[in-house]
């Protein structure tokens, strides 16, 4: 399966069962037209999904931090940890997701 902006192919996956999904950060800002192109095989025929229209704002860094433990804090095996933060748009914009990561993984 083909995602496409306009006319512009984003990636092609494979297909899971009758399932595909596909992730990009590289969107340029404004409406953009989405849309699905399952190429077809010897029992189906090609087919495109009809358009999806996004809007991708320009991007703006939020603020974040962690307000809890504090820095260089010390445990003892086992530990309970709970980690406190903030995450604040900027513009009016939300926040959708906050991932907790741990040395690059989440």
């Amino acid at each position: 399966m083909s995602f496409k902006d306009g006319s512009t192919t984003l990636g092609t996956v494979t297909l899971s069962g009758s399932s595909a999904s596909f992730t990009t950060s590289s969107l340029a800002t404004g409406n953009r037209s989405m849309t699905a192109r399952y190429n077809g095989d010897g029992s189906n025929a090609a087919r495109t999904s009809s358009v999806l229209t996004q809007s991708v704002l320009a991007g703006t860094t939020p603020a974040v931090s962690i307000s809890a433990p504090a820095n260089n804090a010390v445990f003892t095996e086992p530990a309970d940890l709970t980690i406190a933060g903030t995450a604040t748009a900027s513009s009016g914009r939300s926040i959708a997701d906050v991932v907790i990561m741990q040395n690059g993984r989440s």
